[in-house]
């Protein structure tokens, strides 16, 4: 398209709106630029006037914008269609933390590309073990926070992970460490004692680091569909960096990383996290992501990806008509399926024919048929757990937690590159005790390369196949994987599947010793 000059028009929509930059061939407002780093908090209002205007196709001018905490979301795009927001070159840093501050709500077709999103502080805090050591009172760590980190915890309410001083990954032989005392001894410095959890080999130099309040996602998605995420960068996210919830889904992230930021002010160490909890979490969606050739760097406080829907409790049975707790949590729709299982017994699926909210807030399902489940068992409909996710060639791990959790059926993982983990790098399957649904059907594991994951040496395999009594999981391929060193005892551990592929994969087992541990390669249970 020609360059012909740039006209600077004033939409003016409840006398709220900047100033907006448009082409002056494209006056009817299909195409603007909007923004100005040195008039940052104008930012948000720029672009609603902007969109407000018929633009569809918006760039944000290159710079730095430091947009001050207002109480709410910084930026809120509520029921945008079809829009393109370019922003390369592009740092916005929100001061604002207790809020989400780039939120898009039942939006449709939105895309954001090229732009570095940051809290202003980091999500987690970090210091270094300056002794373990014991006294008249029993064992103690001496722990310093290092200089321009947070300080402003209880660490009698946190849950510590080591970092290795060498090479400021997860460190090997470790896992989540709990204390029940704390002494502050000054400059920025605790005794910490009644220590458990797995401190395993950790050192006087190795790192403690720890999520701290507030602890919100950079980016939601919120009952949006069909939405992009292009070469986005997130850095001192907290739970989680990315996190899309409800809506119809089939999110696209293309080349995203989820970082650490830079350094605080007044610190002297880089900052060793990129996210404080999950790098990027859906939950509750009706199609799931595709993520293809994301990186996540630095350490993450849990799993890089998850992916799932909710249980929701049966607290009455009567012939087809089920009573379940309180509100929709797992979505349920008339005509859609609704899944059954327990710990004692997987149940099958059934169709929604009615449902109703009882007068104290509870959920009535009527079935197509009697579902012969017992009282306490769980109920999920598999069409809002995010099937048919993608996650193609991504490098991600250096977690306390797993690299991949899906409970979703229709998925592939295929070509990721995933290492360090401190339990299982792919886990798929349910969790009763988080109340994440559910089982996984028709799901393809391939290509991937699995090296130095499960560090804290449990059972759990590289790859888990799970669930929690019942035989739900079915159709599971995993086939032409790479198993590198890794230093758990089970490459691969299945339970609670009915069918299930294993074929060309290949393994190296890790020089690691886990002493009076065995190793296996397969575990069928």
């Amino acid at each position: 398209m020609k360059n012909i000059g740039l006209y600077t028009s004033c939409i003016l929509l409840a006398g709220l709106f900047p100033l907006v930059s448009l082409a002056a061939e494209e006056s009817s407002g299909k195409r603007v630029t909007v923004g100005n780093p040195a008039e940052a908090a104008q930012l948000p209002a720029a672009l609603q006037a902007a969109y407000s205007g018929g633009a569809r196709d918006i760039t944000i001018a290159p710079g730095t914008y430091v947009i001050p905490a207002t109480g709410r979301s910084a930026i809120a795009l509520v029921e945008w269609k079809d829009v393109r927001i370019a922003a390369r070159g592009v740092s916005l840093v929100f001061e604002e933390l207790a809020h989400r501050p780039f939120c898009l709500q039942r939006c449709e077709g939105v895309t954001l590309e090229g732009a570095v999103l940051r809290f202003a502080s980091p999500a987690f805090t970090q210091g270094r073990i300056v002794t373990r050591g014991h006294d008249d009172r029993g064992d103690f760590l001496d722990w310093q926070i290092d200089a321009g980190f947070p300080v402003g915890l209880d660490p009698t309410k946190s849950t510590f992970d080591v970092a290795d001083q060498k090479t400021r990954r997860i460190k090997a032989g470790t896992g989540d460490v709990g204390v029940q005392e704390c002494e502050s001894l000054g400059d920025r410095r605790f005794r910490l004692r009644s220590i458990n959890g797995l401190l395993g080999s950790a050192a006087a130099g190795d790192w403690l680091f720890t999520r701290v309040t507030p602890c919100e996602p950079v980016v939601h998605l919120e009952g949006c569909s069909r939405c992009t995420m292009r070469e986005v960068t997130l850095q001192n996210a907290g739970f989680a960096a990315f996190f899309e919830t409800s809506g119809d889904g089939g999110h696209v992230y293309i080349g995203c990383k989820v970082a650490p930021g830079p350094k605080p002010a007044g610190a002297t160490e880089d900052p060793l996290v990129g996210c404080g909890a999950d790098g990027f979490h859906s939950a509750g969606v009706r199609t799931g992501p595709t993520i293809e050739r994301c990186v996540w760097e630095g350490l993450l406080h849990d799993d890089c990806i998850a992916i799932h829907g909710a249980l929701q409790k049966v607290e009455q049975v009567e012939a087809n008509k089920l009573i379940l707790e309180k509100g929709n949590r797992g979505n349920f729709v008339v005509g859609e399926p609704v899944r059954m299982s327990s710990q004692g017994g997987f149940f099958g699926e059934f169709t929604c024919k009615a449902l109703r909210t009882l007068g104290d807030g509870r959920l009535e399902l009527t079935l197509d048929r009697p579902s012969g489940a017992p009282t306490e068992s769980k109920a999920s409909n598999p069409r809002h757990n995010g099937a048919g996710f993608k996650i193609l060639n991504c490098t991600l791990g250096n977690t306390r937690s797993r690299g991949i959790l899906v409970k979703a059926d229709h998925g592939l993982i295929e070509g990721n590159t995933i290492s360090g983990c401190g339990m299982s790098a792919i886990s798929i399957g349910p969790e009763y005790s988080w109340g994440e649904a559910d089982y996984a059907r028709h799901v393809t594991v391939r290509g991937n390369t699995l090296s130095e994951n499960v560090l804290n040496g449990s059972a759990a395999g590289t790859i888990l196949i799970h669930g929690d009594g019942a035989i739900g999981n079915a159709d599971i391929t995993i086939a032409d994987n790479f198993f590198d060193r890794n230093y758990g005892q089970t490459a691969i551990h299945v339970a609670y599947t009915d069918g299930v592929r294993i074929a060309t994969n290949r393994f190296i087992a890790s020089p690691l010793l886990l002493p009076g541990k065995a190793r296996t390669i397969l575990h069928l249970e």
